[in-house]
């Protein structure tokens, strides 16, 4: 799956955004079905809280 594919695939998972699947692509191959939305979940708290809104 390209970068643009994955993003939009889970783009909606974090607000409608796909600006947290676009950062997390790079920390790929994730180790299981937890792996992915953990890393998301620190993506997110490592935003300034501008960020995040």
């Amino acid at each position: 799956m390209s970068q643009p594919d994955f993003a939009a695939a889970l783009g909606a998972m974090f607000e409608d955004t796909s600006a947290i699947a676009q950062k997390v692509w790079d920390q790929r191959p994730f180790a299981d079905q937890d792996d992915l939305p953990q890393k998301m979940v620190m993506i997110v708290n490592g935003l300034s809280q501008a960020e995040q809104i």
